[in-house]
C-alpha cells in the first residue's frame, strides 16, 4: 500500500531489553499493517553490548533508510 495515501499516522514505541531476537518476529509485524503511515522507534533499555551490536547490525541490514543512533546523537546542545 502507498503510505501517501494512508488514512491513518501511527508511531509505536519498542523497548527493548536484551531481546533482540524478539524484534525480529515484532518489528515485520508492526510494520506489515495495511491502511497506515507508520513510523517505528526502538528504545534500548541498558541491554547487553552485544545485544545492542545484533540489534543495530539487523537493522541496518534490514530497514537501511532507519535512522540509528543514541540520545546524544540526536540533541543538540
Amino acid at each position: 500500500m502507498n503510505t501517501a495515501s494512508a488514512k491513518y499516522r501511527i508511531a509505536s514505541v519498542v523497548l527493548n531489553y536484551n531481546s533482540d531476537a524478539d524484534l525480529k518476529v515484532s518489528v515485520p509485524q508492526l510494520l506489515a499493517q495495511q491502511g497506515i503511515h507508520h513510523s517505528l522507534i526502538i528504545v534500548d533499555n541498558a541491554s547487553q553490548p552485544e545485544c545492542v551490536e545484533r540489534t543495530q547490525a539487523w537493522v541496518r541490514e534490514t530497514y537501511p533508510d532507519a535512522v540509528i543512533g543514541t540520545v546524544g546523537d540526536f540533541i543538540s546542545n
